[in-house]
């Protein structure tokens, strides 16, 4: 039984939810027809923090962007979309319409006045709710909310065929069953795992897309994804027998680690070079390009630990010293394979993390070449990492020491 008043309540006192609230009223008084729909809706009946704001209208995208000077279109423009861009929210207003045809993400559609309508086309019944904004009715035809209360992932119509008209609700289904911590459902369950192959044909920037939601929940959106055979899939030969590292995963997110160290964690292999393997899963995920330097930065560092003592001087204080190391060596709470090098260098380097003693410049002030400025600077720098140099006086000394 839906506790209405609290939904009620929930809207009013959320900021967007709020200004949603208010931009499909003002499309009811003008004459047309608007719900509020979508992700927002699904998470205030759950009592969850909503992410995003839809509505649904019959009113068209030249109308709400004349009436909203604040809005713009959406791509792509047969299916009368815009967006309202608030402070610190988002309002996605589109045109009702149903699917005559699809074609994997893309579809010939007609438009509708009939909210129903709209809602038959959407992927599945915790998604396919809608609420009047004046009588705070909530229309259900698929029974949305007892899935919600149930804790249900089920589609809207038959499982199969809604998976072949749009590959990308298999990855969807499990997404969402990583995030809401809910079941799928048996015949749902079934045709995923049955179909599962058809997410192979998912374009890079639409796994981005659902990865980077379902990476929050990283240990639940694995075990689905090896559950199901998504992974293989996705993967192919790149990442084939991932490990079960669930557990390492769950601590990595309770303990709030960066997002780098958990999508690292999340497609770790031992024996394996990480940096060709993130590479290589890149070609399969569009990860944004910040993202993508970070991750090749840390994984370059990773596979250099087991061999460090082999490594030159420079190329040593460049690692020790190189932003990526702290994160790098925060891997190894996770992951017991690096945990002993990881040790065997912080033993080796306690003075790791304090500032240079000295600058170039300093050096040429003292009256040393500055041909030869750099190599004193790495073998001060090593000193001091190795805990032999720990205050500036010593410096002269050490550099007499080494001219020898």
């Amino acid at each position: 039984m839906l506790d209405t008043k609290r939904i009620e309540t929930a809207i009013k006192e959320n900021l967007g939810f709020a200004a949603a609230l208010d931009v499909a009223c003002k499309l009811i008084e003008q004459g047309f027809k608007a719900y509020l729909v979508g992700g927002a809706l699904r998470d205030i009946i759950i009592d969850l923090e909503p992410m995003d704001y839809d509505i649904a209208t019959n009113a068209s995208a030249e109308y709400v962007c004349k009436s909203y000077p604040n809005s713009e279109r959406i791509y792509p423009n047969e299916y009368q979309a815009s967006r309202i861009k608030g402070d610190s929210f988002t309002i996605e207003i589109a045109r009702m319409r149903r699917d005559i045809k699809t074609f994997g993400r893309q579809a010939q559609v007609e438009f509708t006045d009939d909210i129903k309508d709209d809602l038959h086309r959407r992927d599945f019944t915790i998604n396919a709710i809608a609420l009047e904004p004046i009588s705070y009715e909530i229309i259900d035809p698929f029974d949305g909310c007892l899935d919600l209360n149930s804790g249900i992932i089920r589609t809207v119509g038959a499982p199969d065929l809604r998976f072949t008209e749009d590959h990308l609700r298999i990855l969807r289904a499990i997404r969402f069953a990583a995030q809401l911590d809910f079941d799928i459902e048996i015949k749902t369950a079934q045709s995923i795992a049955s179909n599962s192959s058809l997410v192979s044909d998912l374009s890079s920037s639409w796994i981005w897309r659902e990865f980077s939601k379902g990476i929050k929940y990283a240990h639940r959106f694995k075990m689905l994804l090896i559950r199901y055979n998504l992974w293989e899939n996705i993967f192919r030969e790149e990442c084939l027998n991932p490990i079960r590292n669930f557990d390492s995963l769950k601590d990595a997110l309770k303990s709030g680690s960066a997002e780098e160290i958990v999508w690292i964690i999340f497609f770790y292999k031992p024996n394996v070079l990480l940096n060709v393997l993130i590479k290589q899963i890149a070609g399969k995920i569009e990860f944004p390009r910040t993202l993508r330097s970070k991750l090749f930065s840390i994984t370059r560092i990773l596979d250099s630990l087991a061999e460090f003592d082999a490594l030159p001087e420079m190329q040593q204080v460049n690692i020790l010293d190189s932003t990526a190391f702290e994160l790098s060596f925060e891997c190894a709470k996770f992951i017991p394979q690096i945990a002993k090098s990881v040790k065997k260098i912080r033993d080796t380097f306690p003075g790791i993390g304090i500032e240079p003693l000295i600058s170039g410049g300093e050096l040429i002030e003292m009256d040393f070449d500055s041909k030869s400025v750099g190599r004193l600077l790495d073998k001060i720098r090593l000193a001091q990492l190795r805990g032999e140099l720990i205050s500036r006086e010593q410096i002269p000394t050490f550099l007499k020491k080494i001219s020898v």
